[in-house]
């Protein structure tokens, strides 16, 4: 069964080879082609397509195309891509668009809605983005596409491709019933790219998809370090006190310079630590460093929360916080509260079961390698 080409490269395969879509389409189902995905929606607002997708197809053409793919006896997916310049009217306004678009035709199998992920991306680069959803903003964005869609979309998709595996699980309880398929190749087209490019699930997988680690390995294979190599970081201009983020295999990483005076506090909170010697995980530099990193004056951490996958805001400051009257800096979780000192090492009491995890690295004068171990490249 095949799953790909999505409205956006329908409606481009089409206009290319100077057919109708639903000629276009029709093609496809004669050669045996399986469904489409419902992708390219991004938001149905053209306040907002303007600029977070200007190269794009409109609402309209995005709109006409799924519904000559229903016309063709196919069906698709339906999909929404949130949380960067968008507010919640535009999801009513997307959501009642796809809902209209069901009571027409039947034909869309599911709804899969889609977080924003900021970090390579142009909007976010130069500030015009948010960071993402929060996680609360995940959950009901999937509890409400459950009660919108009741009696015409059955199925509420979850991305375990975006939302991480162990998070993705936790969006079960809030009202999504269905995990992503595997995926054979996940690229985002523009206009100058889309020469039909593919993006293909090659089996579903059910609500029963077994559990595994986050970050299963932070060890990369060939395969990974293929479409995800090493990342090579010049660390020589940071502050002290500076963090700053960098991607590696599609997800962040938090480095971050130490003070002395920052270091010397690593000792005062240890009685408030669940696992001050990283115990419970597979630490690969543990009794190094206090750093717990290669470096006496860097820590290199995975900017992804244990608990839900969130990305941990960072507060150096030594000072009182709603949180923590006798805060000395470190990380803090608002969406559930979970607390990691400068380290990322986890607080007692907290949602967060494990500290951060540490990324394979190391150091070279002032050019820092995260993905790699020394002399195993």
């Amino acid at each position: 069964h095949t799953h790909c080409f999505s409205p956006f490269e329908v409606h481009y395969g089409a206009e290319t080879l100077g057919i109708p879509i639903l000629d276009f389409v029709k093609m496809l189902k004669d050669v045996g082609h399986g469904t489409f995905p419902g992708t390219a929606a991004e938001i149905l607002s053209e306040d907002v397509r303007k600029i977070i997708a200007p190269g794009k197809i409109t609402t309209d053409q995005w709109v006409s195309t799924i519904k000559e793919i229903h016309k063709a006896g196919m069906k698709t997916t339906s999909t929404i891509m949130y949380g960067h310049v968008d507010k919640p009217h535009h999801w009513a306004r997307h959501f009642e668009v796809i809902r209209e678009i069901q009571k027409e035709t039947m034909g869309i199998t599911e709804f899969v809605p889609l977080r924003f992920i900021p970090w390579d991306t142009r909007i976010f680069k130069k500030g015009i983005s948010r960071e993402g959803p929060t996680d609360l903003d995940q959950l009901k964005m999937y509890a409400i596409s459950r009660l919108y869609f009741r009696g015409l979309i059955k199925n509420i998709q979850v991305s375990w491709v975006k939302q991480g595996p162990e998070f993705a699980q936790y969006c079960l309880t809030a009202g999504a019933n269905d995990f992503g398929g595997t995926l054979m190749e996940e690229k985002i087209t523009t206009r100058r790219k889309v020469l039909i490019g593919m993006t293909s699930a090659v089996g579903a997988v059910g609500a029963s998809f077994a559990a595994f680690p986050f970050i299963a390995s932070w060890n990369p294979s060939a395969k990974a370090k293929a479409v995800g190599g090493p990342v090579k970081v010049d660390v020589s201009k940071m502050q002290i006190g500076q963090k700053i983020q960098v991607s590696w295999r599609k997800q962040p990483v938090f480095v971050i310079r130490h003070s002395k005076e920052a270091l010397e506090n690593l000792s005062k909170v240890e009685a408030k630590l669940d696992d001050p010697s990283s115990l419970k995980i597979d630490e690969p530099y543990r009794d190094v460093n206090p750093t717990r990193s290669t470096s006496q004056e860097y820590t290199v951490i995975a900017g992804v929360c244990t608990h839900l996958g969130c990305a941990p805001k960072y507060y150096p400051e030594m000072e009182s916080q709603p949180w923590d009257e006798s805060w000395v800096g470190g990380f803090f979780c608002p969406c559930h509260g979970s607390m990691f000192d400068i380290v990322g090492r986890v607080f007692k009491g907290v949602p967060a079961p494990t500290n951060l995890k540490v990324p394979p690295h190391f150091f070279d004068g002032n050019i820092l390698t995260i993905g790699e171990e020394r002399g195993t490249a």
